[in-house]
């Protein structure tokens, strides 16, 4: 769930021992982070800055503005992102391709909440009517049918995936502690 993906990253932050920057997306994580995410810091050691990138920018962008913002602030990075945000930015994933990022800028790493849309839009007092107004119809965002592994492979940068609490975690941090993009 969402929840436990703010969670593992809080944690994985925590046991990483070193400062590491989140930037996060528009919709659900934000919202997510501000509910979920209360890491226990020793000495300020596991967080050195999180920041999101709101207001009348919607998510279109995200993974580009990231991208920019780990590459200024030389710390490694963490980009938490829904699925559909991803897909409005999906673009943005060749320019954390190596042979394009500054070798000076420290990593970003991309955490996709991949759950076939989310929900947000469940939010909406529509949404208790259902199928009576078409909610489904006009409101959801199934992204079922992309795959984010094909898109990362086309970017030419690494992929994985994990549909638990404890296998996420453990890519998670095999991801920070390789300091790649």
């Amino acid at each position: 769930t969402e929840p436990q993906v703010t969670l593992a990253v809080a944690e994985a932050f925590e046991e990483a021992g070193h400062a590491s920057t989140l930037f996060l997306s528009n919709s659900m994580p934000v919202r997510d982070a501000e509910a979920f995410m209360y890491p226990q810091c020793s000495d300020g050691v596991c967080m050195k800055r999180i920041s999101v990138n709101r207001g009348a920018s919607g998510i279109d962008g995200i993974i580009s503005t990231a991208a920019g913002f780990a590459s200024s602030s030389q710390s490694p990075t963490t980009l938490l992102i829904g699925d559909v945000a991803a897909l409005h930015d999906i673009n943005g994933l060749h320019t954390l391709n190596v042979d394009f990022f500054p070798s000076s800028s420290a990593p970003l790493s991309t955490v996709v909440v991949n759950n076939n849309g989310g929900g947000i839009f469940s939010f909406l007092p529509i949404s208790k009517h259902g199928d009576d107004v078409g909610f489904e119809e006009y409101f959801g965002t199934p992204t079922d049918s992309f795959s984010f592994s094909s898109a990362a492979k086309a970017s030419g940068i690494p992929y994985s995936s994990a549909s638990t609490f404890s296998g996420f975690k453990k890519e998670y941090k095999d991801a920070l502690k390789a300091g790649k993009h």
